[in-house]
């Protein structure tokens, strides 16, 4: 990679830019990206139909039993990893495509992948565990200030790990300097990042749910008895019948509304990142010397 001053989307952008730059790489790549989001989702909802047994977690719910948790523990702890590592290697997979073909069109993406799993999948882990235990750190000793300490620990912590990924991509930094440089870059334009962050995550939240509505149409037939019969509701959800998650058209629709929506976080990331190293440019004319600019 050249340096990064000399990258496409490198350069300062006002609010409306951020938003702008980013719709505009969501529809430049959205082929690619939508069809590794949608790809990966499909995949990664497979170990929960053959590791967790939904029955078993129903019964649960209505009557515990500490045998049968026991015995679900192992493959709950298995679910989890397995969709850590895959969810992982897709986020960086995204990024590292949007950074790459804006920088160089005609990379194939084979050798994209290659090159995400091959030059930064082991190090972007360890970046996202330390980010994931300092994060839920934040909001665990944010409880202490009731659930106001939580709110701001979350917000601020979020905004500060948004660009984890661009800036382990581009700067080649080792994980725990990858972690602190997210937090100069940030802080550095602290305000005006935070109200971005938060207006991207209202907006994400609503397109989720409108996207969500559309994905259980074909289940309106039991919300509509639902409320027409509200005595056969607990019936419903205790026979997995409201909404069927391991049905199979349920897991294509799912994963198709994930193929449409996990494209914007690695755009508007991306975007975010170089916006925030052309202001660090702007107030230090000697900034910090890293390895893409040997």
């Amino acid at each position: 990679m050249t340096s990064f001053r000399k990258h496409p989307l490198y350069g300062p952008q006002d609010f409306d830019g951020i938003f702008a730059t980013t719709w505009a790489l969501y529809k430049k790549h959205f082929s690619w990206l939508f069809l590794y989001s949608f790809l990966f989702s499909l995949v990664l909802s497979l170990p929960g139909i053959y590791l967790i047994d939904m029955d078993s977690l129903i019964e649960l719910q209505t009557t515990p039993n500490l045998q049968a948790l026991s015995s679900m523990t192992g493959n709950l702890f298995l679910y989890l990893v397995t969709i850590l590592l895959g969810y992982s290697l897709l986020y960086l997979l995204l990024h590292h495509f949007i950074i790459r073909k804006e920088e160089e069109p005609w990379l194939p993406a084979g050798t994209l992948f290659i090159e995400s799993v091959t030059k930064h999948y082991l190090p972007y882990l360890l970046v996202m565990i330390i980010a994931g235990l300092l994060f839920f750190a934040g909001i665990f000793l944010g409880v202490f200030l009731l659930v106001i300490g939580s709110l701001l620990a979350a917000v601020y912590l979020g905004t500060v790990f948004f660009p984890v990924t661009p800036a382990l991509i581009v700067e080649k930094r080792d994980p725990f300097a990858t972690i602190g440089r997210c937090f100069s870059l940030v802080h550095g334009y602290f305000w005006p990042t935070v109200g971005q962050v938060l207006v991207f995550m209202i907006l994400y939240l609503i397109v989720s749910f409108l996207l969500g509505i559309l994905a259980s149409a074909p289940y309106a037939g039991n919300l509509f008895q639902i409320m027409s019969h509200p005595e056969v509701a607990g019936e419903m959800i205790s026979d997995n019948r409201f909404i069927n998650m391991q049905n199979p058209l349920m897991i294509l629709l799912n994963a198709a509304v994930s193929g449409a929506l996990l494209p914007f976080i690695p755009a508007f990331a991306t975007t975010l990142y170089f916006n925030l190293r052309a202001r660090e440019d702007e107030r230090s004319p000697f900034p910090e010397r890293t390895e893409e600019d040997e």
